[in-house]
Formats: structure tokens, sequence, C-alpha cells
């Protein structure tokens, strides 16, 4: 079976001729059929005027004009002659914003080719698929349009769970079926899927896929990691590649150690209004990030700094904590020492 032939128009005003859409008809085909879908917003059916197809056979500059529902109009070809009849009809069962325009020819002809009038007064766009058989004009078609997940690359926060949305558009004329979970991985790299669209994508309607990209450590050198997921769906014809830029953030100066996510030091300051345990002080806090790490952990050593006293880190707290549960911990800590300890 020979693929169908896929035509997308620009937007048209009122009245407004798309370009010519040149198709090819076999020497012996009895009949072409053109399955037109009109785009007007998304998630919406707008159901308004039928456009006007023109329909050209040869080298003849006269078109035959089919409007929906009418009786077969002849087209001529290069000698004026009749070389096939067209109808356009209004698929209901499918939604009331795709038509199907059916040529039976008589005798061969060409070269073909179509333009489509806009005879509605709200701005439409219009694509579809031309084939020999009625069936292979029912295609999903998976669209990328206007999307930079499709058009460059879909950009992701390597520092932090940033979420990013790769939108779909279906403009075709059965359901657009999209494989994934979430949870699935991108491909090779460190983003997963965290959210999936209510399935299939009905004509006319858009999907979102929610993605997230693990938090990594920073490097030495600042790179861009490239990578590529293909995405499993029932449109054989169009792009289903997610292309995926991750920057690789340069290790900061001042960056701490222990956790490497804390990029800049910011010392934790003790309210007023606490009052401290016995045998604590407030040098107990000195030094203490709002990470939840000393100071020297950030590189950071101030002049004086005792540096026989304990380091509270990573390493004593088992895990990142958030300042307030770092400050809570250290009190924990400081009743089970003694005064020796920190000498």
């Amino acid at each position: 079976m020979v693929p169908p032939q896929l035509f997308r128009t620009e937007a048209l005003a009122e009245y407004q001729k798309s370009d010519p859409v040149e198709f090819v008809v076999l020497l012996n085909a009895d009949k072409t059929f053109i399955r037109i879908m009109a785009q007007f917003e998304d998630n919406v059916v707008l159901g308004g005027l039928a456009p006007t197809i023109l329909i050209q056979a040869g080298i003849s500059q006269n078109s035959a004009a089919v409007d929906e529902g009418g009786r077969p109009v002849n087209i001529p070809g290069s000698s004026g002659t009749t070389v096939a009849t067209a109808t356009c009809q209004r698929r209901i069962a499918e939604d009331r914003d795709t038509f199907l325009v059916t040529i039976e020819h008589a005798v061969a002809s060409g070269p073909w080719q179509f333009r489509i009038q806009n005879n509605e007064p709200s701005m439409l766009a219009f694509n579809g698929f031309i084939s020999h058989s009625e069936r292979e004009t029912l295609q999903p078609w998976m669209d990328p349009g206007g999307i930079p997940a499709f058009e460059g690359d879909l950009l992701l926060d390597s520092l932090k769970e940033k979420p990013a949305e790769i939108v779909i558009r279906n403009l075709g004329a059965v359901p657009l079926k999209v494989e994934g979970r979430a949870g699935d991985p991108l491909g090779s790299s460190p983003a997963r899927i965290e959210s999936m669209p209510e399935l299939p994508i009905l004509p006319h309607c858009i999907g979102t896929i929610g993605v997230v990209c693990s938090p990594l450590k920073p490097v030495e050198v600042p790179t861009i990691e490239t990578y590529q997921h293909l995405f499993n769906t029932n449109d054989p014809y169009h792009q289903r590649i997610v292309n995926l830029r991750i920057p690789r953030h340069v290790l900061h100066p001042n960056r701490c150690r222990a956790c490497s996510y804390c990029l800049e030091y910011e010392q934790g300051q003790i309210p007023e209004s606490w009052e401290l345990p016995p045998g604590m002080s407030v040098d107990d806090f000195y030094g203490l990030c709002y990470c939840g790490d000393r100071e020297e952990a950030h590189g950071v050593y101030p002049s004086g700094w005792p540096a026989r006293l304990p380091v509270l880190t990573r390493a004593t707290l088992s895990h990142r904590v958030s300042w307030p549960e770092a400050i809570e911990r250290a009190k924990a800590l400081a009743k089970a020492r003694t005064i020796g300890s920190r000498r």
C-alpha cells in the first residue's frame, strides 16, 4: 500500500485561498480521496462553514470549485474535456471539522493540484491526507508545531527538579496514542516522565507530558549533555523524537563540599529569643550554613576560627536537612557532649 501524502496550510482568513497543494494520481487509480481537517483552536471543534476546494487537472489554469454536499463537479483536463468528477462531504462520523473530497477519475490526466478557500469568518488552518484508499486517510497526526521541545531542544535544569512540559497536538482524523507512564526515563538521560495526559488524545485536542530532571552535582568544567527520547505512537509519519539538553553547572568556589547542591555559603543566624541548653553557646552554631553544613564544607575559613572545634557536617546529620532541623539536631548533640570535647 502506498503511504498517504500529507499536506498542511497556513492559517487562512475568510475567503483567503491556500497555496497550491500538488498530488500524484497513479495511472491505474479510479479514485483519489482527500481528507481535510479544519483547525480552529486547541480542544475546540468549531463546526463552521465548509471550505471550498479548488481542484485543477493538467496544465490548464481552469479549476473546479467543489463545495460541501453539492452534486458531483466536473474537473476539466488540459484540453478542457472532463477527466474526473469530485464531491465533498462533511464527515460528521469523525467530527464536524473533517471533510472528505472524493475524486472519481474517468481518464488519465495530470499534473494535479488543489487549493483550499476558507469560507469561515474565523481564521482556520487546514491539513490532511491524500490517498487512493479512503482508509489510508484515517490517520492520527502528532503535531510538534510551536513546541520548543520539538522545534529546538527541551532545556532542563540540572540543579533542581524544575518541571518542564511537552505539549502534543493531534491534528489527525483519529485518536493519537502515545506510550509512556510516570517514572519512565527519557532515553538514557537523568530526566523522567512525571505525568502523562489522558490518552488517547482526540482529534483537535492537546495532551501535556510533564517532565522533570533529577538534580545533578555540579562539575569542574561547564558542559551541556544532550539526549534523545523516541515516543512510541500510532502515528508513523511525524516527528516522535524529543531532544533534551541538560546543562551541567560549574562548581562554585563557595559551594558546599558535603552536599554539592548549596552553591553559596550563608551563615545561619541564631534567634536572640532562643534559650540555649546548658553547656552550649552561640559558638556551637558559628559557621553553620543554612544548608545544614559548616563553613569548612564551603571552603570558607574565617580568621580566628578554632579548627579544633568539632565540625557538624552531613556526616553527623546523616542526610541533608533544613536550617531549622540543623539547629534542633545541633541542640541535641550539644546536650550529649561535654565541655572537654570542645578543647
